[in-house]
């Protein structure tokens, strides 16, 4: 199958990823629409700049060109930032450090975003909070106006001759070196520092698909439309050799109404297609797209490409808006300037490689752009990356299950009917059910210590906590490994003689034993166990009982029938037996540290929930029922089936003869800088912890941070959070973060995206059954977030308000005035940052000195996990009651919310010392004493009416909060799921 129009199909709603690059901004004179984002921290210089997005195409270029722009005096401030752009631009060409015109075009394309400018205000702010205050508690000597400088352990030497006596004297080397951080750049035996920062503005100028709202909320357009069409227009865009030419030259002074909506998406990729210039024609219309719609709307769908997406739809099961990039689906509405950069350059790393064996650029993306290979990444498709991972050794005995819902006695008082996964749940909330609904396969290297800690400490939480996964283990070895092989054949002993919990604990002890500081081997440290265990075990099978040395010597026939089939299994799932391993989530693959795993379960909870809804599955095996559902392969080809750490190998197919190509089986745009939102995905469910100013939700273990590029610490509030638990990882390597034992508890903000961080928290002795909200005296919940004393008094009125266009925020300007004309209390309004304009944030200031009113701007992103509505009104509506726990400050009381085109006639001091006596919400009851008002209570049939059970409707136009009680009964929590699951 050929897919022609496979890039462009709906191609109108896919322009949201267009960028204003200088050449594209060419092609039209006066761009309707430009957006200038303003960042909250000071521009770097332009050299600098230049210097990281350099390296971030070859790294290897940073020194040699810091060398280069100093010899040609480019970090001198005379020089605008033209003159430096031009002339570094000219070192870059002439030095080649960047050897192919792509990465030229991709080191622009990171310039115009300034994608490093986060990375470099990461030094800055490291250097100017971290080192300076350190230095200076430190050592007296250190001198803070000191520009350059080197230090040698924790000497500063403030020029050469100061470090050339600090080299040559005996120094007290003892002293820690300094700290490396993970963006530095490293040269050994040279010195290199930064220049002062310049005080520059940063503006980022993008094109992106802006959405204006209709402040009535329409949902399609209600003119008009004259039933006869133009058929002058009609028949000149039909005779014209290409339609653009016939668009663009037409003199419109007036915008119509569009004709049929429903294929104007189809027709716009038609006009798009067939003109001779189709990216110009592309920009030219995301530019101007109301200004041609109607004429667009006229033009008749060609025959073949009607054809062709309807082909396309349905063989690839396509959402009607998709994106692809050389062949690989992207989700449209994930693609920021930022993200689409990285997949540009890892996409020219793949199409380098390739062209590295002899192809040319069209062969090249012909291979990654394959049907074969587009099908089968299609997120659509609810099979892809699964594998049929069952045990069909003869003896089933390969696959070690580390604990099983349905047989182990733990689990005996839950439920065993599958449609329990109809019950309500928080959102990622896992159903106590008694059925193997969830099982993950670790196939692990045995002998890494990063993976004994995996079954030692995360998997053993997992069950002891009795969370409803079923775990199973395969151990990962080759025959040139000899301590993988080693320990593999003690594995499969101990199951074989005393069962898997004693594996379990087996592995615990070795894994506390290897962190000690000893001096023996590995294998070593085993033995000594093994023994240890042996003797105080009583084996199952006497005849098969043998020692350490036998066992491992391969003498145990059992075991060795099971190194057998492991390594078969090893060998049908290509699991490369020099990694630490991999894991299967119901049989989809995932690399051992990849940070997708956190959407699996939710995924796959829906797809059950659906399937158990409807009837297809039933209490039967539910892990059969998925592994053998069709288009299931049994065995995976690594170069079709790829990963984020096992990206597309290229091979060269004429040399390599161990191929294994099966033809039954088939081969994350903010547009407010103030704060990059970082966020946090707790690895076990806890109850909540506080961090800082933010809250961990119940049911992911979920929290945001927001803050400026730099180095950042994480750390528990003081507390309870801090009496009952301990910060093991800070999670900012990923999934399986080292401890902080090892890189302490920084967070690196470098980047415009934000960044995901998988924390873990471990209990301390002796809390291992305390609820961090609960206290010995009742009273103590009212003081858990009492603020310091010291600390300003806040305001004794509190508004919250959300607002989204410009004639809501006329309607708030009135609001405020008549909340603060009936009340002599003081008044502070909280708005959400997310949806104001940039004119409502310029002037609100001005009204706040006028009127004598104190004001905050809060901010959430919508989490990842929680469905957002396709509608944006409806998102705008979420804010007012989903985030409230965590759109405060933890001190704050009472909030009443106000709508923003409601004016108050009392005063609101009124609600504020009402007692709600403990309710978390105050709503005021909908009145249902007019008759003739009976066909417009909406709530009286339907789902409000199914809900409410008899209950009366509340109206939420005007309602107010206590923070705490949100904290103590997770109300929050609730409302997501409510959400999550309309």
């Amino acid at each position: 199958m050929k897919f022609k129009y496979n890039i462009i199909t709906f191609v109108i709603w896919i322009i949201n990823i267009i960028i204003a690059i200088d050449s594209l901004s060419s092609y039209a004179e006066t761009p309707p629409v430009q957006i200038w984002l303003k960042a909250s921290w000071n521009a770097p210089q332009l050299v600098l700049e230049i210097l990281e997005s350099v390296a971030a195409e070859n790294s290897k270029a940073y020194f040699p060109l810091v060398e280069e722009f100093l010899r040609q005096g480019l970090f001198s401030s005379k020089l605008t930032n033209y003159e430096i752009y031009k002339s570094a631009l000219d070192i870059i060409e002439k030095k080649k450090f960047l050897s192919t015109p792509t990465t030229k075009s991709l080191f622009e394309f990171g310039l115009s975003l300034h994608t490093t400018a986060p990375t470099i205000q990461s030094y800055y702010h490291y250097y100017n909070s971290t080192i300076i205050p350190t230095r200076k508690f430190s050592n007296d000597e250190f001198n803070p106006e000191c520009n350059v400088w080197a230090d040698w352990y924790g000497n500063q030497a403030c020029n050469v001759e100061t470090l050339t006596k600090f080299i040559d004297t005996k120094l007290d080397i003892s002293k820690a070196t300094p700290k490396l951080l993970s963006f530095d750049h490293i040269r050994k035996s040279k010195i290199y520092s930064t220049q002062r920062q310049s005080r520059i503005i940063i503006f980022i100028r993008i094109w992106s698909r802006i959405g204006f709202k209709n402040t009535e909320y329409n949902l399609f357009d209600d003119r008009k439309v004259e039933e006869e069409t133009d058929n002058v227009d009609k028949e000149s865009i039909n005779n014209s050799e290409s339609s653009d030419d016939y668009l663009f030259d037409q003199n419109i002074s007036e915008i119509k109404p569009a004709g049929e909506i429903e294929s104007l998406g189809v027709k716009t990729a038609q006009v798009i297609l067939e003109s001779q210039d189709p990216l110009k024609t592309l920009t030219q219309l995301s530019q101007d797209f109301p200004k041609y719609s109607h004429y667009i709307s006229q033009v008749p769908i060609s025959y073949s490409l009607g054809q062709e997406i309807e082909m396309n739809q349905q063989n690839l099961r396509l959402e009607p808006n998709s994106f692809w990039l050389n062949g690989l689906v992207m989700d449209p509405l994930s693609v920021d300037p930022f993200s689409l950069l990285k997949l540009l350059c890892r996409e020219r790393r793949t199409v380098s490689s390739l062209l590295n064996l002899g192809l040319n650029s069209n062969q090249a993306i012909g291979i990654l752009s394959s049907p074969i290979i587009a099908k089968a990444q299609s997120p659509q498709d609810s099979s892809r990356g699964i594998f049929d991972v069952r045990d069909i050794s003869p003896n089933n005995n390969v696959v070690v299950c580390l604990n099983d819902l349905e047989k182990d006695s733990k689990y005996s008082s839950w439920p065993n009917r599958i449609y329990g996964l109809l019950r309500p749940a928080y959102p990622g909330q896992l159903r106590m059910i008694r059925k193997n609904i969830f099982s993950i396969l670790f196939i692990l290297d045995l002998s890494s210590p990063e993976n004994l800690e995996i079954i030692a400490e995360h998997i053993n939480a997992f069950i002891l906590r009795d969370t409803p996964l079923r775990f199973g283990l395969v151990p990962l070895f080759s025959k040139d490994q000899h301590d993988s092989i080693a320990i593999s054949r003690i594995f499969y002993y101990i199951v074989d003689q005393f069962g898997p919990s004693t594996v379990k604990k087996f592995f615990k002890t070795i894994y506390s034993e290897i962190r000690k500081p000893l001096t023996i081997e590995f294998l070593q440290i085993v033995e000594q166990e093994f023994n240890k265990l042996i003797y105080k075990e009583v084996p199952r099978i006497e005849k098969l009982v043998n020692s350490f040395k036998e066992i491992i010597n391969g003498n145990n026939t059992l075991v060795e029938e099971q190194i057998y089939e492991s390594s078969n299994f090893i060998k049908r799932l290509k699991i490369n037996t020099h990694d630490k391993g991999v894991l299967f989530v119901n049989g989809k693959f995932f690399d051992l540290d990849e940070s997708h795993q956190r959407n699996v379960i939710q995924t796959v909870n829906e797809h059950l929930q659906l399937k158990a809804y409807v009837g297809e599955i039933d209490d039967t095996n539910i892990y059969e029922y998925l592994l053998t559902l069709p288009n299931i392969p049994n065995r995976r080809n690594p170069y079709i089936f790829t990963s984020e750490l096992q990206p597309l190998q290229v091979i060269n197919l004429a040399d390599d003869n161990n191929n294994d190509y099966d033809d039954d089986n088939g081969f994350s745009l903010i547009n407010n800088l103030k704060y990059i939102y970082s966020e946090i995905d707790e690895k076990v469910p806890v109850t909540i912890i506080l961090i800082s100013d933010t809250i961990v939700m119940t049911n992911f273990g979920y929290f945001q941070l927001k803050a400026n590029p730099g180095v950042w610490t994480l750390n528990l509030r003081e507390g309870k959070s801090t009496d009952i638990f301990d910060i093991q990882s800070v999670g900012s390597e990923g999934w399986l973060s080292r401890n902080i034992s090892e890189i302490d508890n920084e967070i690196i903000l470098n980047g415009f995206e934000g960044l995901t961080i998988y924390p873990r928290m471990i209990r301390k002795s002796g809390k291992e059954n305390d609820d961090v909200l609960k206290t010995e005296n009742s009273n103590d919940s009212e003081h858990m977030f009492t603020p310091k004393m010291d600390e300003k008094k806040g305001a004794e009125i509190n508004i919250f308000s959300v607002i989204s266009g410009h004639l809501y925020e006329r309607f708030l300007y009135v609001m405020i005035l008549s909340v603060l004309q009936h009340t002599n209390s003081t008044v502070k309004f909280w708005f959400i940052e997310n949806f104001l304009s940039p004119s409502f944030k310029d002037f609100i200031p001005y009204m706040t000195k006028e009127y004598n009113f104190e004001y905050e701007l809060v901010a959430y992103k919508w989490p990842h996990w929680l469905r957002a509505q396709t509608e944006k009104q409806r998102n705008i509506w979420g804010y007012k009651i989903l985030f409230l726990d965590v759109l405060f400050p933890l001190d704050l009381d009472k909030v009443i919310f106000v709508d923003a085109d409601q004016i108050v006639r009392t005063d609101l001091k009124e609600l504020v010392d009402m007692d709600l006596q403990g309710a978390p919400y105050g709503y005021t009851p909908f009145c249902d004493n007019r008759p003739e008002m009976d066909d417009f209570r909406f709530w009286n049939h339907g789902h409000l009416k199914d809900h409410l059970r008899g209950k009366p409707y509340h109206f939420g136009l005007l309602f107010f909060i206590i923070n705490i009680q949100f904290i103590t009964i997770n109300n929050t929590s609730y409302c997501c799921h409510y959400c999550h699951f309309l």
